[in-house]
C-alpha cells in the first residue's frame, strides 16, 4: 500500500460519521502514510471487514414502532419487511434517524433473525421484499438502512403517528404475533390520549377486517371499552319504523327510555408490554410528509371535529376558548357520563352525552 492511498483512507475515515476501521488498523495506516513503514513492509488492511462491535451485539430487547407506519405496513401487506427494517434500525442503534442512512452487515442482520427462530428462507424473502420497497440498499458488502421519512413515503403513509411505541423483539418470532403487535402499537401511539375509534375506521387505515380485530387485540393484551352516547330524545316520540332503521345504524332505546347511539371503541393497551416513547422527530417527519402529499378530492373533504372530555369543566374551557377565538369550535363535543367496570376493575362500557353539536 502506498502512502498516498493510506492518507486517502485516513481522510475518508476522518470525514465519516462512523468509524470505518479499528484503532490498530488506523495506527498501521498512519505509520504507512507518514513513512514509518515502507510499502513492501505494510500488510494489506481489510477495511470492509472491520465492522464496529455493535454489529456483533445480541438481538435488541425491543424495536421502535411508529403507529402510522404500522398501519401502512398492515394495509399494504408489508408487515414482515417492515419488522426486518425495524430490527436493523435497532441493531444499528437508530443512527439512521440522525444521519439519514444507517449501515449494518448482511450476516449480522441474518444472524439476529435466526436467533429469533426465523429460517434462512424466511429471512431471504423478507429481505428481498424490503429491498424492493427500498428500505435497504445492499452495496459494498454492507446493508444501508433508509431513514424514517424515506420508508414512510415508500409505504404511502400520510403520518407516522403521534408517539412511537417500544415493542418487544420476541413479537417478531411469528407472523401472527407480529401482526397483533402492530395493531396494538397502532392503538397505543396513534394519539397522545386514547380516543374512541370505530372498527370501520380501523379497517380503512390498517386493512384488518372487522371480524378479526377483536381477536387480534385480545391476543395482544388490549382492553376494549365500548362507548355509547345517550341522547335527550325519548324513543317513544319517534316512529317505530325510524327506530328500527336507527337500530341497524347502531342506535337503540336505553334503560332511561332515550335513544342511545353506539360510538367507536376505546382501546387501552398494556403499558408493561407496549411502552410509549418520547415524540422525537415525529412532528418534523409528519410535517414533511404532509407537505409533499397529493390528496384526492375525497380526501380533501373536512372531517367533523370531535372532542371528548371526562368532566364538564374541561368541556366548558374548550367552549370558552373557542368563543375567544383561541381555538376552533368542535362540531361535536362529548362529556363522559358513566363508566361500567367489571368485578376486577377493568372498564367495560362508557356512556357519554352530547354537550354541543353543530346541526
Amino acid at each position: 500500500m502506498t502512502p498516498d492511498l493510506a492518507r486517502q483512507i485516513l481522510e475518508a475515515d476522518r470525514n465519516s460519521p462512523r468509524p470505518l476501521m479499528t484503532d490498530a488498523q488506523r495506527e498501521q495506516l498512519g505509520r504507512i502514510a507518514f513513512g514509518e513503514l515502507g510499502a513492501e513492509q505494510s500488510a494489506p488492511v481489510d477495511v470492509a471487514a472491520s465492522e464496529p462491535a455493535r454489529d456483533e451485539a445480541a438481538t435488541p430487547a425491543a424495536v421502535k414502532v411508529h403507529p402510522g407506519l404500522a398501519a401502512a405496513a398492515l394495509q399494504h401487506r408489508a408487515a414482515l419487511p417492515y419488522g426486518l427494517w425495524l430490527l436493523a434500525r435497532s441493531l444499528d442503534g437508530d443512527r439512521s434517524d440522525a444521519r439519514g442512512d444507517g449501515r449494518i452487515t448482511y450476516d449480522a442482520l441474518r444472524d439476529a433473525t435466526v436467533s429469533m427462530g426465523w429460517s434462512y428462507d424466511k429471512f431471504r424473502r423478507a429481505f428481498n421484499l424490503a429491498c424492493e420497497l427500498e428500505m435497504f440498499i445492499r452495496a459494498n458488502g454492507a446493508v444501508y438502512i433508509r431513514g424514517l421519512l424515506t420508508v414512510a413515503r415508500m409505504l404511502g403513509a400520510e403520518s407516522v403517528g403521534a408517539l412511537p411505541v417500544a415493542v418487544p423483539t420476541d413479537a417478531l418470532s411469528k407472523v401472527a404475533t407480529w401482526h397483533d403487535a402492530l395493531l396494538a402499537s397502532f392503538h397505543a401511539g396513534r394519539r397522545v390520549e386514547p380516543l374512541p375509534i370505530t372498527t370501520r375506521t380501523v379497517k380503512a387505515l390498517t386493512g384488518v377486517p372487522v371480524r378479526t380485530q377483536y381477536d387480534r387485540v385480545r391476543r395482544a393484551d388490549v382492553t376494549v371499552i365500548k362507548n355509547y352516547c345517550e341522547t335527550d330524545a325519548p324513543a317513544s316520540t319517534h316512529d317505530l319504523n325510524n327506530i328500527r332503521e336507527t337500530v341497524n345504524a347502531g342506535a337503540f332505546a336505553g334503560k332511561s327510555g332515550n335513544i342511545v347511539w353506539q360510538m367507536g371503541n376505546t382501546y387501552v393497551v398494556s403499558e408493561s408490554r407496549y411502552v410509549r416513547l418520547k415524540r422525537g422527530n415525529t412532528r418534523k417527519v409528519n410535517h414533511r410528509l404532509r407537505a409533499g402529499l397529493i390528496v384526492s378530492a375525497v380526501g380533501q373533504q373536512p372531517k367533523p371535529a370531535r372532542t371528548y372530555h371526562e368532566t364538564g369543566a374541561s368541556a366548558y374551557r374548550t367552549i370558552k376558548a373557542a368563543n375567544k377565538g383561541q381555538r376552533t369550535m368542535p362540531d361535536v363535543l362529548y362529556i363522559l357520563k358513566d363508566v361500567t367496570k367489571a368485578h376486577d376493575g377493568r372498564p367495560l362500557f362508557a356512556t357519554w352525552r352530547t354537550a354541543w353539536q353543530v346541526v
